[in-house]
């Protein structure tokens, strides 16, 4: 039997996309996601009760710009990707944590009128930038 490594996810972001740059190249970053996930289950006393969940989603390379470039806050996705975790050792203890690796995004975001309050709406307070990487051209749609 082979092994299956892949993952389905609708939802909201829950804030700006969030990009670091891996190169001064301009066109090398990773694009750091969160996908909220509402749905509902029963409780000890028989009652629906709504369960909300945050999914840590990344994106690379040159789609990862447009992703930045194009999507915001609330807008809706459909993400196709796979799954990877993260271990580290903090303290003596270690830690992990599971994110999804995105490989192809879905979002009526991509298709919002250009214009100038548009042009690049990045969250750049967890960034690390570059005068060569803020002069990027915008990577073409695929």
């Amino acid at each position: 039997m082979s092994n299956i490594n892949r993952v389905i996810i609708t939802g909201s972001l829950c804030a700006d996309p969030e990009i670091r740059w891996t190169a001064d190249d301009g066109e090398s970053g990773i694009v750091r996601l969160g996908v909220i996930i509402r749905s509902s289950k029963k409780n000890a006393d028989g009652e629906y009760e709504d369960v909300t969940k945050i999914y840590d989603v990344e994106v690379f390379g040159k789609y990862a710009l447009l992703v930045a470039r194009k999507l915001k806050k609330f807008d809706e996705v459909a993400i196709d990707g796979r799954l990877d975790k993260d271990e580290w050792d903090q303290d003596g203890v270690t830690r992990s944590k599971t994110k999804i690796i995105a490989q192809t995004i879905d979002s009526q975001g991509f298709f919002r009128p250009k214009d100038a309050d548009n042009a690049v709406s990045v969250n750049t307070s967890a960034t690390t930038s570059s005068p060569a990487a803020t002069a990027a051209p915008a990577p073409a749609v695929p």
